[in-house]
């Protein structure tokens, strides 16, 4: 081949090679304005920067969220936009970026050119050049202003939901649509008195099983509770007795989603023990007061034609000097009725005209002593009553006080009609109060009847109208005492009345 077919094969060649390289740059010319494009329509902003943080290449989105011209950012660092304070914090991540050689996800709080607070979700990655240096970072931002402002709202009512329940009188449960604990406060596990190795397991079968075991009918409370979990609209409100006497109100109500979609249920519960107890002595009293009323007047009627009955019977015992044994014990008979007639109308007046007591200082154990001795005790029962040597001192009415435990002592004979012990005992371990418990091991008091004892006229003997301990219980209270009753059926009854000692009386005074 001559020289000139060599040079027209080179010129040929070079001409191949031209094409090939303006091929590839109107390739990558083209990929360059398909990549703006992508990049410049994406709603995110994003950008490219060198190792000076100066931007290199910005998109339309982060030009409009700046308030700038895309092509006066190229060049500038962020200082131009952000400030100096911003571009100083924005070249600390840049240079962290650089530095690391790993891509980060950063949330931050800037404040823009208009001094608005903004908050960006920005990931930042390294631009490696081709030798595998780092020349720089390209990054993507997000606003997210308006989600954390509602994570902060959120946050915020969560907080005060948070102090509410914690701070709330009332035990609150909350379950999901399966029954399962999803949260509680701790007033509730102290309302239940839970402990807290039952809380920790978060087994809501053994917390149920744990609660549902305190309650008078555990079965009927359960039952309520699989009743609402199929009635998932309804919301109820009742009361739920204890074994031990508290009482709880309790609130239910079901956890509808904004969609209207069930996911659960939320229980209030309150006690309301303290307020039955003194909605039930105000109930008391009422029914005392009408009942005094009656009493007064129903006695004071019936007090006279006994007295001319009684008359009679003593005229006529006087008159007869040898009566027929029939007529004598006729007589006898009607006596006999009339003075118990006579009983109960003093019960009744008694009752009627209950008066504040005359306290003074007396001696607790000579009382007891009088009150044991003014019955007649049946030799199948025996008496147990071991001195204290000194007791504290107390301002009663010994009238009143003689009458209560006459009172009590009568009900634990009539209870042992087969014979038995009378216990009396005393407690003296807090120094406020002095406690004398009566105990006998009669035939005991049903638990239906135990709340009922202290009512007026109800009574489960043949005789009697049921003033007895009613009367006992209103003397006790007007002393600033109480007095409580515990009983089994077959084993006995316990009462024992609690009086304040001088100590606590002298206390309370004002000074």
């Amino acid at each position: 081949m001559n020289e000139n077919e060599k040079l027209k094969k080179e010129r040929k060649g070079g001409k191949t090679a031209d094409k090939k390289i303006l091929g590839a740059e109107e390739a990558l010319k083209q990929k360059i304005v398909e990549l703006n494009s992508f990049i410049n329509n994406i709603p995110d902003m994003a950008w490219i920067k060198d190792a000076d943080s100066r931007f290199i290449a910005v998109n339309r989105a982060f030009g409009k969220a700046v308030g700038m011209d895309t092509q006066h950012l190229i060049g500038h660092s962020c200082e131009v936009c952000f400030g100096k304070e911003g571009a100083r914090k924005f070249r600390e991540d840049d240079l962290m970026v650089m530095k690391g050689g790993k891509q980060v996800r950063i949330e931050e709080k800037i404040v823009d050119a208009q001094q608005d607070e903004v908050w960006l979700e920005t990931v930042k990655s390294p631009i490696l050049n081709e030798s595998g240096k780092v020349a720089g970072t390209v990054g993507i931002a997000r606003d997210i202003t308006q989600r954390k402002r509602v994570e902060n709202e959120i946050l915020l009512k969560n907080t005060i939901l948070e102090t509410q329940l914690e701070t709330s009188i009332d035990g609150i449960l909350v379950v999901d649509d399966h029954g399962k604990v999803i949260s509680h406060n701790k007033r509730f596990a102290q309302m239940w008195s839970i402990p807290d190795k039952l809380l920790a397991t978060k087994d809501s079968d053994q917390l149920f099983s744990f609660v549902f075991s305190q309650l008078q009918d555990p079965d009927e409370f359960n039952n309520k509770v699989r009743y609402l979990y199929s009635h998932t609209e309804e919301k109820t409100r009742d009361e739920i007795p204890f074994k031990d006497g508290k009482v709880f109100d309790r609130y239910s109500a079901p956890l509808i989603s904004p969609t209207g979609q069930y996911f659960g249920r939320i229980w209030f519960f309150r006690d309301i023990t303290d307020r039955k107890k003194m909605q039930e002595q105000l109930l008391r009293q009422e029914k005392l007061a009408v009942l005094g009323q009656l009493a007064g007047g129903v006695g004071h009627e019936l007090r006279n034609p006994l007295g001319v009955i009684k008359n009679s019977a003593y005229f006529l015992n006087m008159a007869l000097e040898s009566p027929d044994p029939e007529v004598k014990e006729t007589l006898e008979l009607m006596e006999k009725e009339v003075a118990a007639a006579e009983r109960i109308i003093t019960s009744l007046l008694d009752f009627a005209r209950v008066k504040p007591p005359l306290c003074r200082k007396v001696d607790i154990q000579q009382i007891l002593r009088e009150a044991l001795s003014s019955f007649k005790m049946p030799g199948n029962i025996t008496v147990e009553y071991p001195l204290v040597k000194s007791l504290p001192q107390v301002l009663t009415d010994p009238d009143q006080l003689d009458q209560v435990f006459k009172n009590i002592i009568l009900n634990a004979v009539q209870a042992m009609p087969g014979g038995g012990r009378l216990t009396i005992t005393t407690d003296t371990r807090d120094p406020d109060w002095l406690a004398i418990s009566i105990t006998d091991t009669g035939v005991g008091i049903p638990k239906e009847n135990i709340e009922k004892v202290f009512e007026p006229l109800f009574t489960s003997k043949a005789k009697g109208i049921g003033l007895g301990l009613a009367i006992t219980k209103t003397f006790v209270e007007g002393h600033g005492g109480t007095i409580e009753v515990q009983s089994e059926i077959g084993k006995g009854t316990t009462f024992t009345v609690k009086l304040p000692t001088l100590k606590k009386e002298e206390r309370g005074k004002p000074i």
